[in-house]
C-alpha cells in the first residue's frame, strides 16, 4: 500500500502541473483537490466506518452539525465503486451515519448534475468539474 504521504506529494504535483487549465488551477486554491483525494475516508485500507463516524459523533456538541458533500454514484453499484469511480452511494453514506447515532437533518441537490451518467470516475475530463454531488446535513442530537 502506498503510503498517504506519497498520494498527497504526488496530487499536489498534479495540482501544480503548468500545463492545467488555468480555471482548474485558481479552483484547486478553494477546493484543495489533492488533499480531498488524498484522505478519502472509505478509500483507507482497514478503515471502520462506524467507528469513524462514531469519532465525528463524539467531537461534536449537541446539535453540532456535520455536513458530508460527495460524488454520487448510481444506486445499483456496489459499494467498492469508492476506489475505482471515486463515487459513493448517497442511501451508503445516509446508513453509516445513521448507525453512528446522527439524525438526518436536511439534503440539497443544489450541486446536482442531471446530465452525469455516473458510470465514469470523477476524474475523466468529459465530466471533471461538473459530476453529480450531493449535500447530506446531520445533526448530534440535542439529547
Amino acid at each position: 500500500m502506498v503510503a498517504n504521504d506519497e498520494v498527497l506529494s504526488f496530487l499536489l504535483g498534479a495540482v501544480a502541473d503548468k500545463g492545467r487549465p488555468a480555471a482548474d488551477s485558481r479552483r484547486a486554491a478553494e477546493r484543495k483537490p489533492a488533499e480531498s483525494m488524498a484522505h478519502d475516508v472509505h478509500n483507507v485500507q482497514g478503515i471502520d466506518m462506524l467507528a469513524f463516524n462514531k469519532a465525528i459523533f463524539a467531537a461534536l456538541r449537541p446539535g453540532g452539525i456535520y455536513l458530508v458533500i460527495d460524488h454520487a454514484a448510481a444506486q445499483d453499484v456496489p459499494a467498492d465503486v469508492t476506489s475505482t469511480l471515486h463515487r459513493i452511494r448517497t442511501d451508503t453514506v445516509k446508513h453509516e451515519v445513521l448507525a453512528a447515532g446522527f439524525v438526518l437533518e436536511a439534503q440539497s441537490n443544489v450541486l446536482h448534475n442531471a446530465n452525469d451518467s455516473h458510470d465514469m470516475k470523477v476524474f475523466d475530463l468529459s465530466i471533471q468539474g461538473k459530476p453529480d454531488e450531493f449535500v447530506l446535513r446531520f445533526s448530534r442530537p440535542l439529547h
